[in-house]
């Protein structure tokens, strides 16, 4: 038997009436307890998720993820005038980055460390109908550019590496505030399905 999944559906007026693809990414979480924790995490995301304030819209340094990083001379002096470490360990640009762009005050977990720098494109969870989503660490269009990070909750952080509606909901608020939509598909979303203010 074969299964009909609509993606478009033509009407009398020869528009398409598409599927809300984040509605269908909630759906699609199929446990009500998990589909309860990510909407509440949601809610709560003033508090669990931080963002940067000032995005420059451009990479920090165009490099990808290695083990540790030779920065040049223009980002340390940038760094140290704001006041932000200097970090050449794998993920260290990416947090000069978010701290650069006004992305602090990352709250201390029960470790004593501080709350992770996320990149929203980890390459997980492709858009509906999409094969592929941008993998932010391996890209050096991405790696550093501040737009795409976030400093969440680590069970923000988790919730949001298992469940693509959380995902595509961070990267959708990305959208909202930077324009950012590494991956082409949240433009043509926010045309059929504005932001109700």
């Amino acid at each position: 038997m074969v299964r009909f999944r609509p993606q478009a559906v033509k009407q009398e007026s020869s528009q398409e009436v598409r599927v809300d693809e984040m509605k269908e990414l909630l759906e699609g979480i199929r446990i009500k307890a998990d589909r309860e924790l990510v909407t509440g995490l949601w809610r709560e995301r003033q508090r669990l998720v931080i963002w940067p304030t000032d995005c420059p819209g451009r990479p920090l340094v165009r490099t990808a993820r290695v083990r540790y990083h030779h920065l040049p001379d223009s980002v340390r002096r940038k760094a140290r005038k704001h006041g932000v470490s200097v970090d050449t360990r794998s993920n260290g640009p990416a947090v000069m980055a978010f701290e650069l762009a006004g992305g602090v005050n990352r709250p201390k977990r029960a470790q004593g460390l501080r709350w992770s720098v996320h990149h929203i494109y980890d390459g997980h969870h492709t858009w509906p109908g999409q094969d592929s989503s941008v993998r932010a660490v391996a890209d050096p269009q991405y790696f550093t550019d501040a737009r795409g990070l976030v400093a969440a909750h680590p069970v923000f952080d988790a919730a949001a590496g298992e469940y693509a509606w959380l995902a595509w909901k961070l990267r959708l608020e990305a959208f909202d505030r930077f324009g950012f939509d590494p991956d082409g598909v949240l433009a043509p979303y926010r045309e059929r399905r504005p932001v109700s203010r």
